[in-house]
């Protein structure tokens, strides 16, 4: 601010109150002759406050009271906040006497050799005076102005450039306290029907920054409340607000307080409040101020949650594009292992193959298990197989990653993955980790256990057609004539089974697989599908040579054998009855041989003697296997049943000594067949029975007097034998 002087020769008066120097000033020299016509006072201020400033509009009207009146010194000065404040002029040291002072508003002048001052000029000085306070009230005015509007687009370039909602929140208080002149200031933030202080600078007590309240309580939730501003002049004193909080306002000391709502699209998102620490009043202008920061801080908060929400989209977006990559990458690589285990696959390199392939693909050792857990394929050969098969036997068909048994401190995981097909499993694909990624194992051992599945796909068709082919060969044999015979021989040895030169039929009967189903209610296709199993395990478990010519129409197989003794054909069967029994409790399979020694031309015949086998190991309820040339006389005797003579031959025998035993509680049959069975010896039958051997003597002359027949007698005896062996094939039938 300028203080000028005027007055003849003395030039530009100093500042005594600006706070840097001003231009000079051109002197004022008074009128020598009458006072020029002068341009209205009202319009050179106006202009002077419009192009000019505050020195300008003091300039011009000094010079126009000089004008006005003649005067050689003039001093301006005013009253502001009860104290004066010089204009221009210099009014110390002057001389008392001879001035003349005019005073309008709050603005004073004072002349020196001025011309008498009539009432009109005087009232034209007062005019001068109360425009020149008004101009620089505007000036001021407009400086406060431009500086609060330079303060707020700071502000706001300080908000609107920050984006973390932290330091939005942090930015906002800070400029909040800097243009109130506030001592605390907080932004409260809504969540569902409370507000919970999420920003808070100045606070002395921590509970000041952990602020959370409802509506209606205290000065924010007031405006929570009513959704317009609040203010208190006295916080302690105040009877507008709730009591919630005064002991905390006692604690932080405060005495003023003014809150504001925050909006945004014109639901309230919060409230922005500050605190003083002194006697103050918050102006109509304050308020105007803070409203116009929570606009600010609203956009602001908004833009920062917008840009995190965006960051978090880009981040996700990038997370997700880096999982597709690392899928895609993995899907490439599946692929080519897929391709390489299927040219493994068309080549015919089976499991072997198979597991060469996975290998060297993924890099992991692999294990290949058959359906029993036996190694069918290792790579490298150094890989120990037993942790798998324990691993394998524990877990069973789930799929999956498990931890290898080793020793302390080991933690070696493995993928089993198990052969399915047909719903019965074949065998598991195991792969030893080495921090291979996770997915590419878990394709990879997939498809392996696929290809493993075509590989048993392959060797189940070529067993097929091979079976087929067997089949076809092994009833030509058994049931064509006499030329087919000869050329399904040739067909056998192009399969590469050589026919012995003697032979024995086998016929086996699974006589309870058809109640089973029923019983448990199988699927349809399942009788069958077990069928073809138990089929296929008589002949894996068949030594080579012993049984290499097998077929299966419904409940029977039929097979050809070179084993010539007894002994080694039970040995035989009975080994495949306990294969058949490990997989399958429940089934029963009764095995049937014919007689040794038949040649090529002779098999029909042998098919003929195994099923007269069968039927006596069905008639007489044999569990073990029945061999023709065992059953003795019993084998002449099997298929005559119905014949009349033979009934009536074991009628007459035996029926006497039936009607006997029942009328006399007896026990003629039971002495007659113990006699048989101790080879016609009177003393070790009657041992066997527990009688004295008079006894017997006496049941067997009681035997004499009922039949006829002498016991002591060779021809009576084997009569007497027969008719007893008849009587008891018949009782098994019935």
């Amino acid at each position: 601010m300028t203080v000028t002087g005027f007055g003849p020769g003395t030039g530009m008066a100093a500042a005594v109150r600006s706070p840097g120097p001003l231009p000079d000033m051109v002197p004022v020299q008074p009128p020598s002759g009458p006072l020029p016509e002068l341009a209205p006072v009202e319009d050179l201020l106006c202009a002077a406050a419009a192009n000019g400033g505050r020195d300008d509009v003091i300039k011009v009207l000094a010079e126009h009271l000089a004008q006005a009146t003649g005067a050689d010194w003039v001093c301006i000065s005013r009253v502001v906040n009860g104290s004066t404040e010089v204009l221009a002029g210099e009014p110390h040291g002057l001389a008392t006497g001879g001035l003349d002072v005019v005073q309008a508003a709050a603005m004073t002048a004072t002349l020196r050799g001025a011309a008498g001052l009539s009432a009109a000029l005087r009232r034209d000085m007062e005019r001068a005076l109360s425009w020149a306070t008004a101009a620089l009230r505007l000036l001021d005015v407009a400086a406060n102005a431009v500086g609060e509007a330079a303060a707020l687009q700071a502000a706001a370039a300080q908000i609107l450039r920050v984006r973390d909602v932290e330091q939005v929140l942090l930015s906002i208080n800070e400029c909040t306290l800097r243009l109130l002149h506030a001592d605390i200031c907080g932004v409260f933030l809504r969540e569902d029907d409370e507000l919970v202080m999420r920003g808070c600078v100045g606070n002395h007590t921590v509970q000041t920054s952990r602020l959370s309240m409802r509506r209606g309580q205290g000065l924010a939730g007031l405006v929570f409340s009513t959704g317009t501003p609040g203010r208190v002049d006295n916080y302690l004193t105040d009877r507008h607000i709730s009591l919630d909080f005064m002991s905390l306002a006692a604690s932080e000391q405060t005495l003023s307080a003014l809150a504001v709502p925050m909006r945004s699209h014109g639901d309230l998102v919060g409230v922005l409040e500050v605190w003083r620490r002194r006697a103050s009043v918050f102006t109509d202008e304050d308020v105007r101020r803070i409203e116009a920061l929570a606009n600010l801080a609203t956009i602001a908060i908004d833009n920062a949650r917008l840009h995190s929400a965006h960051e978090r989209s880009v981040a996700e977006l990038s997370s997700a594009h880096a999982v597709l990559a690392g899928k895609l990458q993995v899907l490439g690589r599946s692929a080519a292992v897929q391709r390489s285990l299927l040219a493994a696959v068309l080549t015919g390199a089976g499991q072997a193959g198979i597991a060469k392939t996975l290998h060297a693909e993924v890099g992991c050792p692999v294990a290949i298990l058959g359906d029993s857990q036996r190694p069918l394929a290792l790579c490298p050969p150094a890989v120990d197989p037993g942790p798998l098969q324990e691993m394998v036997r524990k877990h069973g068909r789930k799929v999956g990653e498990y931890p290898l048994t080793g020793g302390p401190g080991s933690t070696r995981t493995a993928w089993a993955q198990p052969i399915v097909l047909d719903g019965e499993v074949h065998g598991h694909v195991c792969l030893i980790g080495d921090g291979t990624d996770r997915d590419l194992l878990e394709s990879a051992i997939s498809q392996a256990a696929m290809a493993c599945c075509l590989v048993e796909l392959q060797q189940q068709a070529a067993s097929r057609a091979r079976a087929r082919a067997c089949d076809e060969v092994l009833w030509d044999l058994l049931d064509g004539p006499a030329d087919q015979r000869t050329a399904a021989a040739g067909r056998a040895a192009e399969l590469g089974i050589t026919l012995p030169a003697a032979m024995r039929v086998v016929h086996a009967w699974m006589d309870n697989l058809a109640e089973i189903a029923r019983a448990e209610q199988w699927e349809p296709g399942s009788l069958d599908r077990v069928r073809r199993q138990i089929l296929r395990c008589v002949r894996e478990h068949a030594p080579r040579c012993q049984l290499d010519l097998t077929a299966q129409r419904g409940d029977w197989i039929v097979g050809l054998t070179g084993l010539a003794e007894a002994a080694d054909v039970r040995l035989l069967l009975e080994s495949l009855s306990a294969a058949v029994a490990q997989r399958w409790p429940t089934v029963q399979v009764r095995w049937a041989v014919s007689a040794p020694g038949h040649e090529l031309p002779d098999l029909p015949k042998a098919l003929t003697e195994a099923r007269a086998a069968m039927d006596a190991a069905r008639r007489l309820g044999a569990t073990g296997p029945c061999l023709y040339d065992e059953l003795g006389v019993v084998r002449l005797l099997v298929g005559g049943q119905e014949d009349p003579d033979l009934r009536k031959f074991v009628t007459t025998v035996t029926q006497p000594l039936l009607d006997y035993d029942a009328s006399h509680d007896g026990a003629l049959l039971a002495t007659l067949r113990a006699f048989f069975r101790a080879e016609c010896s009177q003393r070790v039958a009657a041992e066997r029975l527990f009688i004295h051997h008079k006894t017997l003597r006496y049941r067997l002359e009681q035997i004499r007097a009922l039949t006829g027949l002498d016991l002591s007698r060779h021809s009576d005896r084997v009569q007497a034998d027969l008719a007893l062996q008849l009587l008891e094939v018949a009782r098994t039938v019935a």
